[in-house]
């Protein structure tokens, strides 16, 4: 009897349990809304598809590794994959015929033909922003709007999207004729506020600094053109000579109380100052007195927000303890291979400085070495840096975003170049990768 009754009571709950199955089933067929159960499943699609692109990123990232390993060291294969490689900005360019330290005239800085041939050599080799130094005069600045109209008409006549972005540092030198470094460093920041076309100042000084006096007092010559002009009150020019204050992005120190009775202009953002030790000038037996302490010197007096070529650096006071600071400060160094024939010093043979500096994680980024015609372009700087260095091709990459981090933009401006770096890049390493798999596929069916 009981077991009987155990039956029943059995039967009686699967006939509820399907009852409930059917009902709910019923339910969902007329009415399909979404749960929290599907949104998490949505989720764990989503998630699936990003490791997913994660796996095959890494994959190609890996492919493309390998393939560059094994044709670094053949010139025309080293020189094929540099030049199809995206590298963001050359921060330091300067043709010949863009700078005449001898001659400063009314006359065009360059004719449609160089500066065609310029944006050539850019899409050639994927660079997406330039900084050209120039000696410039105002007359010039009005020249800028045509000639950059003319390279949105050149873009569209080889059917190439145009994405250069071409920004200006004007040169100050000392050399040029019927002015001093003073007078040049008063017509450049003339032009800094004259053209947004204009992002900084590059100081030329090893040309014309004969000894460490000579380098003091043009870099004093900055501090004074700062104050005079309203960037800057005395009081954050003294602080930013101290190696131990904050000095911000823009130049300025952070959180100083100004004199009142100075005239400062909040609205005015101070210009960046890209400073050139360049050791193929100083590191010569007649020049010791020029090469000392200059990027220490470029450093407090000058305010650098970048030092151009800084293999100079053994020729300092104290050269572990600059290399430390650096290492603690918002700053990039640029390089370039020096030629051996640029010095008869054996510390200037190729001495880029890329291990000296990379020891101390020190942002780095390759320039064009404007002095040398054995490396006449970014393109050709890389592959001589794998030469000397053994880069490997996470190193090249490394390297092409931070030249956005030397670029004189603003933060805005750099996200949007370092997203379209991004995107060159993802279209690089998949172009790469089947490029490598095409390869392959040609050998063995030989």
């Amino acid at each position: 009897m009981q077991n009987g009754r155990n039956r029943n009571i059995f039967r009686r709950g699967i006939a509820a349990f399907l009852t409930i199955v059917i009902a709910a089933s019923l339910l969902s067929g007329c009415s399909r809304t979404l749960s929290p159960g599907d949104t998490n499943s949505n989720n764990g699609n989503n998630t699936d598809a990003q490791a997913t692109a994660a796996r095959e990123d890494l994959v190609r990232t890996s492919k493309i590794s390998r393939y560059f390993e094994n044709i670094k060291n053949d010139p025309l294969s080293l020189a094929a994959f540099i030049n199809y490689m995206p590298k963001g900005a050359d921060v330091r360019l300067m043709p010949s015929q863009f700078v005449n330290p001898t001659e400063v005239s009314s006359d065009l800085p360059f004719s449609d033909v160089e500066f065609e041939n310029l944006v050539a050599r850019a899409i050639m080799q994927r660079i997406n922003y330039l900084e050209i130094i120039a000696n410039l005069t105002p007359g010039q600045i009005i020249f800028f709007d045509t000639i950059h109209a003319h390279v949105s008409f050149y873009f569209r006549s080889i059917g190439v999207e145009n994405k250069l972005v071409i920004n200006y540092l004007a040169a100050v030198s000392g050399d040029c004729v019927g002015l001093d470094f003073e007078e040049e460093l008063e017509a450049a920041l003339d032009l800094y506020e004259l053209s947004d076309r204009i992002v900084g100042i590059a100081i030329l000084p090893a040309t014309t600094a004969v000894g460490y006096d000579a380098f003091n007092s043009q870099m004093r010559a900055i501090d004074e053109a700062l104050i005079a002009r309203g960037f800057a009150s005395a009081a954050e020019i003294a602080a930013m000579q101290t190696p131990s204050v904050s000095v911000g992005a823009n130049g300025t120190t952070q959180g100083l109380e100004k004199d009142p009775d100075e005239a400062i202009d909040e609205s005015k953002q101070a210009p960046k100052f890209s400073i050139a030790i360049d050791a193929s000038f100083i590191a010569t037996t007649e020049n010791y007195a020029a090469a000392l302490n200059q990027i220490t010197t470029a450093l407090d007096l000058g305010h650098a927000s970048r030092i151009d070529y800084g293999a100079s650096i053994v020729y300092e006071i104290d050269t572990y303890g600059l290399l430390k600071r650096l290492a603690t400060m918002p700053i990039c160094v640029t390089l370039a291979p020096i030629p051996d024939a640029a010095s008869s010093n054996p510390l200037a043979a190729d001495a880029s400085g890329y291990e000296f500096y990379s020891s101390a994680g020190i942002t780095l980024s390759f320039v064009s070495s404007s002095s040398s015609d054995e490396y006449p372009d970014l393109s050709a700087v890389f592959a001589q840096m794998v030469r000397a260095h053994d880069l490997k091709y996470s190193d090249l990459k490394a390297l092409a975003y931070n030249s956005f981090d030397a670029a004189f933009i603003t933060p805005e401006q750099r996200d949007v170049q370092r997203e379209r770096l991004d995107e060159a890049f993802l279209a690089f390493e998949r172009e790469m990768a089947q490029t490598i798999d095409d390869l392959q596929l040609l050998r063995t069916t030989k």
